[in-house]
């Protein structure tokens, strides 16, 4: 599995500011070279990590999409597109689920889980509800209800992860 390190700083980002520490999960995370070998204390600093394909620029310009949904006064469907488009790329192997993004993690299940990503995902839905103008409760209460769907119908093994 191919990731990249997020440094974590204090960033402007247009009208986003994010202020970011240093996280025990990153920073313990098991790190193998090429050869499979692992490489000790390779993330001293607690950078989050994120898939390799992974830019804030991408996430930024999504989030840009669904704030213009969201802005969207020509009709009435402009808050319900864009809480759509963000249900949808948040499900469990959607385009922002960094967690999921390796299907080929185990080889056994497609889109396995990928605690490594974790914190990173967090911090993924935090910038995107911020900047798009959707907000953090709104977009931790549609977490909410997704995981109460999954408790309620566990067709994915991984609800409330």
């Amino acid at each position: 599995m191919r990731a990249n390190l997020l440094p974590q700083h204090s960033s402007r980002i247009t009208e986003v500011t994010y202020l970011t520490q240093t996280f025990q999960r990153p920073q313990n995370t098991p790190i193998y070279d090429a050869n499979g070998d692992l490489v000790q204390n390779a993330n001293p600093n607690g950078y989050l990590i994120v898939p390799a394909s992974y830019t804030v620029d991408g996430a930024l310009a999504f989030a840009t999409q669904v704030g213009t949904e969201l802005g969207n006064t020509e009709n009435d469907l402009g808050a319900t597109v864009a809480l759509d488009m963000m249900g949808a790329a948040f499900l469990p192997n959607g385009q922002q689920d960094l967690q999921r993004t390796y299907p080929e993690s185990t080889g056994v299940h497609p889109g396995d889980f990928v605690s490594a990503f974790t914190d990173a995902a967090s911090f993924n839905l935090g910038l995107i509800s911020t900047y798009s103008g959707i907000g953090e409760d709104v977009a931790l209460q549609g977490g909410g209800l997704l995981n109460e769907f999954h408790a309620l119908f566990p067709a994915n093994k991984h609800a409330g992860t």
